[in-house]
């Protein structure tokens, strides 16, 4: 009898209802005020925070997950993109800290997505960056005037902004306007005038990234991080008086970037990343002194100093999901869980292991055992991007597969960040070919370590990590049993074409200009017929990226070549109905 008949008759679906909390702001003016993102009643909705009692009230109740949202700095309004034509699409609405009143703030602009909208720490100013048919624009409004913006900036190009100073007076912006693609420079605008004041650009392939001006009245200073050294480095640029300062941390490997200030603007909140780990510091600017935190070990976001000094960051690990926690301001030691909205759920804990790749380049990746002897079944899970990193978080899809008996492998394939420039632009004109090499290492890395079953291997991706699996399963095809993918890049050329002009910059990137038949070398369904093993498609209706009609030929021809292939076109189908939908596909594997 085959050891993983049953594999689908647990109670797995409890780690796709775990409750968490996605993010959480403190209004500036108001330390009793704050805001969370959360789904802990469903989906992924906004909550008035009472500091004080920790007490969440849902303030949003649309249908889609509302993620973005900003509270007023007197703390008693929350902002939100309210969707008026779904996808994200739609205006910024103000509702009241109580929930009582709701308006919409720009009822006379065309529907727009967003993903930033900002007060000044005074809350006299607010802004926010919009997309639509138009392009990118960025607005500023005085809410002390009758509402008409007094900055409006538009672009074809990517926009990131507003940044706004204590007071409002000051704006600064993120613009790709040289680069036309993803790198950026800043500018700071008067707000008033609308009169820009000052730029600042490292130079051709190099980015900057805005962060926050210093909480103090009258100072303009605002930190930032450059790559012009190649990792992120992070600095405080006055715009006024065109003074730049690098804050000096070049004894730390990785990116580096600030999180921002503390209450008395004296010290700065760093984070360092640096081959999939996450370290805080902080950085007292009067002494140039860096300070390492010996917080505990995981996946860190949103991390900012409190009203008190200390610090408030999200912390999860792969044992446990996301949390706010408090850790002492000096020294970075766990003093208390804030907000926890989810029983405590032990996962079972991943690895941190490395495997040489066929040209010895090291390879980092997370691994997971699962109870009982080896070898197992295994999962190899490949993040898209390609220019991310898997972390060491709590996944629900992880423990759904090691409560099954299957170890995880996610491998940060070269293209991945946190390990240098060299290692993520390794893959820059030849897309599938390194990153297919060190895959194929780490499998047979696992099988020779005794960790894996050779006849039960799984390959798994969303996105670009699709194109990967597809790519795997093609030029490998004897290695994998199966294949789960999700929204596939499965044919460059055709994709190209496709794609709105606004997201055509990284596959230029990528590949190069008037680069067809390298892309055409790279699309997966140039391969269909080598593809021998078992393919489950899952697609949205609506992906920009990969289009729907794409991978609805991809899946027609491998039906046409009597192969084996499940597709499932869906609009809102869940994490948790997909995991299903999976776990049956594997099961009518193994058992054949």
């Amino acid at each position: 009898m085959c050891p993983y008949r049953h594999i689908i008759t647990m109670n797995w679906q409890k780690h796709f209802n775990i409750p968490t909390i996605e993010w959480a702001q403190i209004a500036t003016q108001n330390a009793d005020h704050g805001l969370v993102c959360s789904n802990k009643d469903g989906s992924y909705q906004l909550y008035g925070w009472h500091i004080p009692t920790g007490e969440l009230r849902q303030l949003t109740f649309q249908p889609n997950d509302v993620t973005i949202g900003s509270i007023s700095s007197d703390g008693q309004r929350v902002y939100y993109l309210h969707e008026t034509q779904g996808e994200g699409v739609g205006h910024y609405f103000s509702v009241s800290f109580d929930g009582k009143i709701v308006d919409d703030l720009t009822p006379d602009l065309p529907a727009y997505s967003s993903f930033l909208f900002m007060e000044s720490h005074t809350g006299n100013h607010f802004g926010f960056m919009s997309l639509n048919q138009y392009g990118y624009r960025i607005f500023a409004v005085d809410k002390t005037s009758d509402g008409t913006p007094s900055l409006h900036i538009e672009s074809e190009n990517l926009l990131v902004g507003p940044v706004f100073s204590h007071k409002g007076e000051m704006t600064v912006i993120a613009s790709a306007e040289r680069s036309q693609g993803t790198d950026f420079h800043l500018e700071a605008y008067d707000t008033a005038s609308g009169q820009k004041i000052a730029e600042l650009w490292d130079g051709a392939g190099t980015s900057i990234q805005p962060n926050l001006f210093s909480p103090l009245a009258g100072d303009t200073l605002i930190l930032a991080a450059s790559n012009q050294t190649g990792n992120f480095r992070p600095l405080i640029w006055n715009p006024f008086l065109g003074i730049r300062v690098d804050i000096e941390v070049d004894d730390l490997q990785g990116d580096v970037f600030p999180w921002g200030w503390s209450p008395d603007a004296r010290r700065v909140l760093l984070y360092q990343v640096h081959e999939a780990q996450y370290q805080l510091y902080t950085f007292d600017i009067n002494v140039d002194q860096l300070t390492k935190l010996h917080h505990p070990a995981g996946t860190l976001s949103d991390g900012n100093f409190a009203p008190n000094g200390n610090i408030f960051t999200v912390w999860e690990d792969s044992t446990y999901p996301k949390r706010l926690i408090e850790l002492d301001g000096q020294r970075g030691r766990k003093l208390r869980d804030v907000l926890v909205v989810s029983d405590d759920i032990d996962g079972r804990n991943w690895e941190s292991v490395t495997f040489k790749s066929d040209d010895e380049t090291q390879i980092q990746a997370w691994l997971a055992k699962p109870e009982g002897e080896p070898p197992y079944p295994t999962i190899i899970h490949l993040h898209g991007g390609p220019n991310a990193v898997t972390t060491n978080h709590y996944d629900p899809i992880s423990q759904t597969w090691l409560e099954k008996g299957f170890a995880y492998c996610s491998i940060n394939y070269r293209g991945s960040t946190t390990f240098g420039s060299e290692f993520e632009n390794a893959i820059i004109g030849k897309p599938g070919d390194l990153e297919i090499m060190d895959v194929v290492a780490g499998v047979k890395w696992l099988i020779a370590e005794g960790i894996t079953d050779e006849k039960a291997v799984f390959i798994t991706g969303r996105s670009y990590g699709g194109f990967l699996a597809l790519m795997a399963m093609s030029k490998h095809p004897t290695l994998f049993a199966g294949g789960m993918v999700d929204s596939p890049l499965v044919d460059w050329v055709a994709m190209y074409d496709a794609l709105p002009e606004s997201l055509r910059d990284y596959q230029r990137k990528l590949f190069g200009e008037n680069s067809v038949e390298l892309q055409r070398k790279s699309s997966p369904i140039e391969y269909v017929d080598q593809i021998s093993e078992p393919l489950i498609i899952f697609q949205p209706e609506n992906d920009p990226r990969s289009p729907i009609h794409l991978t609805e030929k991809y899946a027609e021809q491998m039906k046409q070549q009597s192969k084996t292939v499940e597709f499932h076109v869906y609009a809102t189908v869940s994490s948790e109905q997909q995991m299903g939908m999976t776990l049956n596909f594997v099961d009518k594997v193994l058992k054949s």
